[in-house]
Order: C-alpha cells, then sequence, then structure tokens
C-alpha cells in the first residue's frame, strides 16, 4: 500500500493550481503556512527573489522572524523587513518545506508572494485564460506547434529577457523582467534607462500616475504610447509604455532595464521554462 501511494507519487509530473485574476495577478486562495488554517492569498510572482509574507499575517502564524533592516520594493517607500527561515508552504495537494521568506507590510489584496525559490523548480505554465497554473516537472513539457520561443537568463533567479523598445526615436535593446506581479503593465521601463535614452521626449503627452506596489507605496510614472515593441520576433504596434520617475525602489535602479507586465504575458499561455532558461509564448486556445 505504501509502496503503491509512493509510485503514484513520483508518477505526477503537473501539478495544477488554481488561482484568481481580478487584480490582473494569478492569486491563489488555497496557499496555507506551516499547515495551518485558513487557506490564504499568495500571488506567484516571478518578479519575487524570495518569498514574500504580510507582517499581520506572519504575526497570526506565530512566524518569528529576524530582523533584516529596511528594504524597498516597487514602491519608493522603505519598509522593515524580518527574515524567517524554515517555514512550510502548500497549495492545492503540493508542498514546499524549508523555505525563507522575508515579513514585510504588504498591499491587502493578498497575503504574500511564492517567489523564484520555489517557481524556478519547475516549468510553469501560466494559462490566464482558464485561471490555471501549471507546475511541471522539469524534462516533461515540449512547446506545442506555432509557439515562440525567448531565451532568458536568471538574475538573482528572476527571469530577464533582451527585447527591442521603440518609443518613437528609434528601436533600443532592453533588458526586461518577466513579472507576473506587474498587473495592469504592458511595459515598465526603469528611470536610468529612460533618462539615458532621452525617451520622456518621444512622448511629450503622457500622462504622470503614481503607481501601486506591493512593497513601498506607490512610485512616479508617466505613462504613454509608443511606437512598437518586439519580443522573440513578435511585433506589438502601439505599446503602452510606462516611464519611471521614482528616484527610489526597483524602478529606480539601473542592474535591469525595466520589467515587462500581464498587460502582454496574458495575450498568450505563458510558460516560465526555468530549467531551461527559456520562456515560451504559446497561442490561445
Amino acid at each position: 500500500m505504501i509502496l503503491a501511494a509512493l509510485v503514484a507519487a513520483a508518477a505526477v509530473t503537473v501539478h495544477e493550481v488554481p488561482f484568481v485574476f481580478e487584480t490582473r495577478q494569478p492569486i491563489s486562495i488555497r496557499v496555507r503556512i506551516d499547515g495551518r488554517e485558513p487557506p490564504l492569498r499568495f500571488l506567484f510572482d516571478t518578479g519575487a527573489s524570495i518569498h514574500v509574507i504580510d507582517s499581520e499575517v506572519a504575526h497570526r502564524a506565530w512566524l518569528k522572524g529576524r530582523d533584516g533592516g529596511t528594504i524597498t520594493g516597487g514602491g519608493e517607500g522603505r519598509v522593515a523587513v524580518q527574515f524567517v527561515d524554515r517555514v512550510w508552504f502548500d497549495a492545492d495537494r503540493i508542498g514546499w518545506r524549508n523555505q525563507r521568506a522575508a515579513i514585510v507590510p504588504l498591499r491587502k489584496h493578498y497575503d504574500g508572494m511564492i517567489g523564484a525559490p520555489i517557481l524556478s523548480q519547475y516549468v510553469c505554465r501560466f494559462d490566464f485564460a482558464r485561471r490555471i497554473l501549471q507546475l511541471i516537472e522539469p524534462g516533461a513539457y515540449t512547446p506545442p506547434p506555432g509557439a515562440v520561443t525567448v531565451p532568458f537568463e536568471l538574475d538573482d533567479g528572476l527571469p530577464i529577457v533582451h527585447a527591442t523598445v521603440d518609443a518613437g526615436t528609434g528601436p533600443i535593446d532592453a533588458r526586461l523582467m518577466l513579472d507576473t506581479g506587474a498587473g495592469d503593465v504592458f511595459i515598465d521601463l526603469n528611470r536610468p534607462f529612460v533618462d539615458k535614452h532621452r525617451l520622456l521626449e518621444a512622448l511629450p503627452d503622457a500622462s504622470a500616475t503614481a503607481r501601486p506596489a506591493g512593497i513601498g507605496g506607490t512610485a512616479s510614472f508617466v505613462y504613454g504610447t509608443g511606437r512598437s515593441f518586439v519580443l522573440g520576433g513578435i511585433v506589438f504596434e502601439k505599446p503602452h509604455l510606462g516611464f519611471s520617475r521614482a528616484t527610489q525602489g526597483s524602478s529606480s535602479r539601473s542592474e535591469r532595464d525595466g520589467v515587462i507586465g500581464n498587460d502582454l504575458l496574458t495575450r498568450f499561455v505563458a510558460v516560465f521554462d526555468y530549467p531551461n532558461r527559456r520562456l515560451v509564448l504559446e497561442p490561445k486556445p
């Protein structure tokens, strides 16, 4: 009996986790911490290099973290952070033990983030239309006919692709992070990249906004319509572009040039093949 159960468990190559998508972010409503009830709402975030737990949730779960000073996230504000080890997450009959997480105050429509330490173990297939995340064991996925493959590199566990942005002044190569946590975003470009290429001059009528972020409040951006964007040979005409004006937070830094968000990714079934370092854009059914 035990042997049969072990064989059946070993034979599972695809784990399906349903998610909700009201905020245009893939948020599971069935994640538990250390086996405790009730289930929580966790964002499956390809843009998170570490798992994150909201500070109030951590307090209710009796998680004791050690002080880590302060950090910035997508917003411009700094927040206090603690780190906790040996956390156990589970979601829909799949679990991960001995995980490390950051404890910070989050926006309240989700309770935490599942990030690179778990996602990078799998081929992660985000079927946005069906609201299903498939976690596929390495070696068990083959791209279907008609899919477009884009190689990526991993920077601190985060998938980075090369793409071409034309805001109106000509095509420019950009290193962009693929970010399922960026809900209403097509392309957001970091301030050093924007300033270096003088992109604000290309969109004089762009409108300013305070873009909300999961960590650190909001970040200053201006948004407008560019000429084109090319990813893996796919040309997107008149892309919606965000130009960061932030002075702190991830969009103010120069280690990468910006992010690709869900306004682009949801046009496909987006597959993050971490073992083979590639993004696969499957056509929608």
